[in-house]
């Protein structure tokens, strides 16, 4: 990644100046940060489910690139065009930034299941799965199955939007579902962001 900063910190303060903060602030991204650093060997095959306009797929790249992780960001096809909300999206972002450790998966062939069969695919299992896709109950659920299946025992689930007026179905989810499944020593949430390991 094109950056004159030489730790991960001043790489995610020297993003936070450039990416549009609305999507994963600064704050939150940290948080997601100290929670990667803790395991040895660090967490390496991360997936972000919910694209966007790739905020938190360039912010998870910074995090996991001094040790070789991966990102694998996946969305609708239609995520590769700005909007109103946004004026860049994440293809912009790796060619502006110069990222080499993000894949960008795109797609929407109306087949049921195309989540869980694509994340069922992926070898060895996955370290962590960020969770910011479909905010409805329904998406929400089934993200989560999805991702849940596909992490590696002690990988980790990242919730976004658990507490977030806009998205309540999110927070249904985390507390009505992820809660009652997952024990209590498995997960905890800050702030906005939700984490659960699969045991």
């Amino acid at each position: 990644m094109q950056s004159d900063a030489k730790t991960v910190e001043e790489r995610l303060t020297w993003l936070s100046t450039v990416l549009d903060r609305r999507y994963l602030t600064p704050v939150q991204a940290r948080r997601i940060y100290r929670h990667l650093c803790l395991y040895e060997p660090p967490l390496q095959r991360i997936v972000e489910i919910g694209t966007y306009c790739g905020t938190g797929a360039i912010l998870l790249a910074a995090m996991v690139e001094p040790w070789g992780g991966h990102v694998t960001t996946i969305d609708l096809p239609w995520t590769g065009t700005p909007n109103r909300h946004f004026t860049k999206t994440v293809d912009d972002w790796i060619r502006e930034l110069k990222v080499e450790n993000v894949t960008v998966v795109r797609r929407d062939d109306g087949a049921e299941g195309w989540l869980q069969e694509y994340l069922r695919e992926q070898r060895p299992a996955l370290d962590f799965v960020y969770i910011d896709g479909g905010h409805k109950w329904l998406h929400t659920c089934a993200q989560f199955a999805a991702a849940y299946a596909a992490l590696r025992p002690g990988g980790w689930l990242c919730f976004d939007d658990c507490r977030n007026e806009t998205w309540p179905d999110v927070g249904e989810v985390w507390h009505n579902v992820v809660c009652q499944l997952v024990a209590a020593r498995h997960r905890f949430q800050e702030g906005q962001l939700g984490f659960a390991m699969r045991g």
